[in-house]
């Protein structure tokens, strides 16, 4: 599924809360402690807790090693994110989850 925004700034919904990976490759969902539950898409925004920027890949926060079996495991963490409204096609819409900040 692609998402096309609008040329130009789009504002996002700023909230904490709680967010989990589903598994390698796809995304999860961020539930704000104050709002609604939102898709994570699989390529998403996101800071480590050095602030720095990251384009895809896996939050750090939220995907790990397991030291038992070096697996990589879901962990899920208390998050910042930056999340809008996306308008589907015959009406309704859902939240989506445009970045993520680690602690």
């Amino acid at each position: 599924m692609a998402v096309q925004l609008r040329l130009g700034g789009v504002r996002l919904t700023l909230a904490e809360g709680y967010a989990m990976l589903d598994g390698p490759g796809v995304g999860g969902t961020f539930q704000a402690d104050k709002g609604p539950a939102a898709l994570v898409p699989a390529t998403v925004a996101w800071s480590d807790r050095n602030g720095i920027w990251h384009q895809g890949g896996r939050p750090a926060c939220l995907w790990d090693k397991d030291p038992s079996d070096g697996m990589n495991r879901s962990q899920g963490a208390r998050v910042q994110a930056g999340y809008r409204w996306v308008d589907v096609p015959g009406g309704g819409s859902y939240p989506l989850v445009m970045w993520l900040r680690c602690p």
